[in-house]
């Protein structure tokens, strides 16, 4: 890729309105906090992905549904054109 100039460090800009550092918070209160959030989310993010994938068969059966009328409408229209053709006699 030419031209591709690496870009610089990003420098911590502090809040207008917050009273932040450039430091993290490690002590041990802010990592049990973190670490409750993320166990309750968890489940949440497997019923999520469950919803998911029981949406997806949804969509997938509904698209072969779909597909199947197109096809038996196609059908019926050549049969319909193929009775159009022939001479009334």
């Amino acid at each position: 890729m030419a031209g591709w100039t690496e870009p610089s460090n990003f420098v911590f800009e502090p809040s207008p309105i917050w009273h932040d550092t450039d430091e993290i918070v490690v002590d041990e209160n802010a990592k049990v906090f973190l670490r409750n959030l993320l166990g309750k989310s968890r489940p949440g993010l497997e019923d999520a992905k469950t919803h998911v994938e029981s949406r997806r068969k949804e969509i997938n059966g509904l698209r072969k549904l779909l597909d199947t009328i197109k096809l038996d409408e196609s059908k019926m229209q050549k049969e319909i054109d193929a009775t159009r053709v022939r001479p009334l006699c």
